[in-house]
């Protein structure tokens, strides 16, 4: 019988576990993969990231330091003011100010080049001989113009080969050099050779140039830079002492090549920062970029040095790619054993098991130990087992307290109960969050504990929910304790931080209010040192000008039917009257015009100057005028008040060339103590508010901050004088008020007025007389201690008719009074020499001769007849310069009114 064959075969089970760890060995080896390739990108992204980083911080150095460099250029342009006729020591002193060697590595110094004319090069060179230095232009030869370099600083080391070098022999210079004219900006040169090198570690380099014009002449077109072209400030550079110290300390990662132009050309290599490096080493980034220095275009190579690769190469990649392979071993020969030792498996379980039983005794143990309670509760059952630790905290034996979730609960603190239970309730239905509460128990002695119940689930069931959890019972009634008392300490330092940050508040207040006062006064101050100086010349310019219009109107006079000589002198009145204006505008802003005010509608004044505005700004603007009724009385001077709203609105109308509308607004205003104090120099009370509007182009910060001074104008030359404003202002403040602008570029000025109040009813104005030359036969005194002034008040009295007495200060003219002589009106200068003053003359002639009426005349007053700038009541005051037409009607209204006041 044949017999069976016996063969061996590998069944399929004892293949799966070799095909499981083989496939999970590839999936572990892939996931390697796919980690060291990120972990390589993400290196390679910081590299660059750095290197950029590295690109940007050198290219910012770069301009900054070249815009420094070109800073100093401009402090030594301001330093000139206009002229290249500077002293050499000035000069010199003025470098040594600035610490070039110190400060400004690189520069080799500051020159000056005057522009000569072949017919100036002469004079100049004996000039500069005379002052001591050995100079000859250079090189030689005729040229159309010459730039020799003058004056350069400091005049040390090599630098004394520069002077007298003509730059605008060299192409590169004289095409920055004209650049530099014709943009008036800073120009740097292309490269050159410095003339101060001598051969010993020779540089590339560059001089940047910066032009100087004529002081006061216009340089707003091309045509006008050329004409009033004087000269250069120059700096010359040598490129590796420019760079010296230019880097961080990772200046050292990159190699830096810089070239003259927009290409890299190797003959217009400036700088190099690792000279002949760069062909030995294959950088790993580079990055090219083009820079604008001084209007000349620079390029910057910039590479990766080796140290920069150095430090940041990392053995990250290669560590996870070692790691992921032993790992994928690992793990596939740990797949493997578990596939193939099912037996072994079991029984490490069942040890587990046994292991874990005896860690859950231990750690009970362990907690009972350490004073914690420990209970075991089944959320299934019901069931729940305290410990006599648990217990024990509270103050209960083990026959007081039952294993029941009843316990529990009655033992709870009744404000707590909701929280704790939907605490619990959450826990039991959360598959992965522990159990944690904080409540109060009530103990055995009626007392109530702090209790931290922590819980975590032993076991779960198929949805993961808890089923049997273990947890413990901490007492924390002391931390909670302390945690009160930390409660309140920090709510009394809190409480203490808000007074402390309080206080600190109003310090800073009170120093801002100390600053704005300080500038206030300041302010004040400098405004009060003007007036002086007005004052100071106001009386003599005024009896200047009185001189030269009172000889005009007597040749007026003489020379009647003759039209040329007619035409000249009015011309020559014409220009009298714009000083005379002049001065008062300067004695109005300082606050010394005498004022005669009168309480006064400023609505009917307004209403009044409807015509008179609109004729002033043009057809070109529309003049809208806001003054509603109720508007309150002020005490001003009504003559200067409409002639600071015909300026206010003659400044709009220059503000809107193309036209626009001006708006003038009247209203009321109560200032409270706040509002003042906004202000700064107005005290609280009740005020008219004056707003004059236009729609124009506003004024930028700086603008505003010197539109009050005196003789500031943004108009072209002869254009404006600059006083209207400052008229204005010194007008607001002598009546007491409050002045300031409000604007904006873009948005048109406000100018804001805030007058006094007058509780007064407003008085009737009065019916304006017609000026005429009517004189009479009157006995008149003249007082004047100016010889041509008296000489002129005489002429013109004798030509109308008076008999003129005469003397040239007070005591001369008391003693004629005392004389006897029958006087009918004093007419006597306010500022005079000698021992009688004026007002003291009039006091004593006026009590021996009661009938006898007196007018004053002065340019400035000097507060003689004024109190707070106002006029003193009673008191006639006639301003020189005047015109015969109102000294004559003067003459006739303070006689007049002597022969009211006698009949009353």
């Amino acid at each position: 019988m044949p017999q069976r064959e016996n063969k061996q075969s590998v069944s399929p089970g004892r293949r799966t576990p070799l095909l499981l760890s083989l496939a999970v060995f590839l999936v572990a080896l892939a996931a390697t993969y796919g980690t060291w390739q990120m972990s390589q990108q993400q290196l390679t992204r910081y590299r660059q990231a750095e290197f950029d980083f590295q690109v940007r911080q050198t290219q910012r150095r770069i301009e900054e330091r070249m815009a420094t460099y070109a800073q100093v250029q401009r402090g030594v342009q301001a330093f000139l003011l206009g002229s290249m006729d500077v002293k050499r020591d000035d000069f010199r002193l003025y470098v040594a100010s600035l610490r070039l060697e110190d400060m400004f590595p690189g520069i080799q110094g500051i020159a000056l080049a005057p522009l000569l004319t072949p017919a100036q090069v002469a004079p100049h060179v004996a000039a500069m001989r005379a002052s001591g230095v050995p100079y000859e232009v250079h090189p030689a030869g005729a040229r159309p113009l010459y730039s020799a370099i003058s004056h350069i600083e400091p005049f040390t080391g090599l630098n004394p080969r520069a002077l007298g070098f003509d730059m605008l022999t060299e192409p590169n210079r004289r095409a920055a050099m004209e650049r530099a004219r014709d943009s008036g900006r800073v120009s740097a040169s292309a490269k050159v050779r410095l003339i101060q090198e001598n051969g010993r570690d020779p540089q590339a380099g560059l001089v940047m140039y910066l032009p100087v014009y004529r002081r006061g002449m216009p340089t707003a077109t091309l045509e006008e830079r050329r004409a009033h072209h004087i000269g250069w400030v120059g700096a010359p550079f040598r490129m590796n002492d420019l760079m010296a110290g230019l880097g961080g300390e990772r200046f050292s990662d990159v190699i830096l090549s810089i070239y003259d132009g927009a290409t890299a050309r190797d003959e217009a290599l400036l700088y190099d920062s690792h000279a002949g490096a760069a062909a030995r080493h294959r950088p790993m980034f580079q990055e090219t970029r083009l820079i604008v220095i001084a209007g000349r275009p620079w390029t910057l190579d910039v590479r990766s040095a080796p140290v920069f690769e150095a430090r940041l190469q990392s053995d990250r990649p290669r560590l996870i790619a070692t790691v992921g392979v032993v790992g994928s071993v690992m793990v596939a020969l740990l797949v493997w054993i578990l596939a193939t030792g099912r037996g072994r498996a079991l029984a490490l379980a069942r040890n587990m098991t046994q292991q874990l039983g005896e860690s859950e005794f231990r750690w009970k143990y362990a907690l009972e130990g350490a004073g914690d309670g420990v209970w075991d509760g089944n959320s299934v059952t019901g069931e729940v087992v305290y410990s006599a630790r648990w217990r024990e905290m509270l103050g209960y034996a083990m026959a007081d307290i039952r294993n029941a979730p009843e316990e529990w609960e009655r033992l709870l603190h009744p404000d707590d109960r909701e929280r704790v239970f939907a605490t619990f309730q959450a826990y039991l239905n959360s598959a992965s969050a522990p159990y944690q509460a904080e409540y109060r128990m009530l103990c055995k002695d009626g007392g109530w504990k702090w209790i931290l119940a922590r819980g975590a689930a032993v076991t779960r069931d198929a949805a993961g929910l808890p089923v049997r959890t273990i947890g413990t019972h901490t007492d924390i009634t002391r931390a909670k304790e302390n945690e009160h008392q930390l409660r309140e300490t920090n709510e009394r330092l809190a409480a203490e931080q808000r007074r402390l940050h309080a206080a600190q508040r109003l310090e800073a207040e009170r120093t801002l209010a100390l600053e704005q006062t300080r500038n206030a006064l300041q302010h004040a101050q400098k405004l009060e040192a003007v007036g002086k100086l007005t004052g100071g010349i106001a009386h003599d310019f005024n009896n200047v000008l009185h001189v030269i219009g009172g000889n005009i109107q007597l040749l007026q006079l003489i020379a009647k039917g003759n039209e040329r000589i007619e035409e000249r002198l009015k011309r020559m009145q014409s220009v009298t009257d714009r000083g005379a204006k002049l001065s008062s505008q300067l004695l109005a802003f300082a606050r010394r015009q005498p004022l005669q005010p009168r309480v006064l509608d400023p609505g009917a004044i307004l209403l009044d100057m409807d015509d008179l505005l609109q004729r002033a700004v043009g057809d070109a603007v529309r003049v809208r005028v806001e003054a509603g009724d109720g508007v309150w009385n002020s005490l001003v001077d009504p003559g200067q008040l409409e002639n600071v709203i015909v300026n206010l609105a003659i400044n709009g109308r220059d503000a809107m060339p193309e036209g626009g509308v001006l708006t003038i607004a009247l209203a009321n205003a109560t200032l409270d103590t706040a509002a003042a104090h906004a202000l700064v120099d107005v005290a609280a009370g009740d005020y008219v508010r004056l707003t004059v509007t236009d729609t124009g182009g506003g004024m930028p910060p700086d603008v505003m901050a010197m539109a009050f001074e005196p003789f500031f104008t943004t108009k072209p030359v002869g254009q404006g004088t600059g006083l209207g404003l400052s008229m204005a202002y010194g007008f607001v403040k002598q009546s007491g008020g409050h002045i300031h602008l409000e604007s904006a570029p873009g948005e048109g000025t406000t100018v804001v007025i805030y007058l006094p109040r007058s509780m007064a009813n407003a008085d009737q104005p009065a019916a304006a007389a017609e000026e005429s030359a009517e004189g009479g036969s009157e006995t008149i005194l003249v007082v004047e201690d100016d010889a041509e002034v008296r000489q002129i008040a005489i002429n013109t009295l004798t030509e109308l008719g008076y008999t003129v007495l005469d003397a040239e200060d007070g005591e001369r003219a008391l003693a004629i009074v005392r004389g006897g002589i029958a006087i009918d009106l004093l007419f006597t200068d306010v500022v005079m020499p000698g021992p009688v003053s004026s007002t003291e003359l009039a006091a004593l002639a006026s009590a021996m001769l009661p009938r006898m009426a007196v007018l004053f005349t002065s340019g400035y007053t000097r507060n003689a007849l004024t109190s707070k700038g106002r006029l003193q009541e009673g008191v006639q005051l006639l301003s020189k310069p005047y015109r015969r037409e109102q000294l004559a009607q003067r003459v006739r209204e303070a006689l007049a009114r002597r022969g009211d006041h006698h009949k009353s």
